[in-house]
């Protein structure tokens, strides 16, 4: 078993060109929503919120529209959001957290899964996919690592932000149209499970 993760374009490449057979897989795609953490503790904790002993809050969340799978990943209490870049002139972000979860806030990615059928035959052509969009959100964020960002409510309507909160994101937010970067499909799926998760 080789298991590279999915950023690992490199490596498919030179077992392709080794004569290895490949085949596409479905992924998850989407983008990270940030909160103030004491907004998700409150919801989570309830009354005994800030007590001594009680951890930033977590939460994990699922749904299904249609035939898509929707759900919160990698969900990262107290903790930042950070660009994990795995080629130059793209820009990808994931989360983390520090061991004290100190931050004031939280982070879930929001994440619609995708299959062949929404980015075409052959082995690489889910990657490639990533490729274009990554390159968009690279370009659309000013080509400095800064992310193309949007409010909520922003997104849901389809409209502009007209200010941004504070981040945990370090190297810079741009209000962008997010909802107009992402594929048609990765958007209307944000949507439905943002309406399903406030729901829950």
């Amino acid at each position: 078993i080789l298991a590279t993760g999915h950023s690992a374009r490199d490596v498919y490449s030179h077992l392709d060109s080794l004569g290895v057979e490949l085949e596409a897989k479905p992924f998850a795609i989407g983008a990270r929503c940030e909160h103030p953490q004491r907004l998700i503790d409150r919801i989570q904790h309830g009354p005994i919120v800030g007590m001594a002993g009680i951890e930033p809050a977590e939460y994990y969340l699922s749904c299904q529209v249609g035939d898509r799978g929707l759900y919160s990943f990698c969900m990262c209490p107290g903790g930042q959001i950070v660009a994990s870049v795995a080629q130059p002139g793209m820009l990808c972000t994931n989360g983390m957290s520090n061991s004290k979860h100190s931050s004031a806030f939280g982070n879930s990615g929001i994440v619609v899964t995708l299959g062949p059928s929404d980015f075409g035959d052959g082995p690489f052509a889910g990657l490639e996919f990533q490729e274009r969009i990554e390159t968009e959100f690279f370009k659309a964020g000013g080509s400095d690592y800064s992310v193309p960002a949007q409010r909520v409510p922003d997104f849901l309507d389809g409209r502009p932000s007209a200010s941004l909160p504070r981040s945990s994101y370090k190297l810079g937010l741009r209000a962008r149209r997010v909802d107009q970067l992402l594929p048609p499909a990765v958007t209307e799926g944000i949507r439905a499970a943002i309406l399903r998760f406030d729901r829950q």
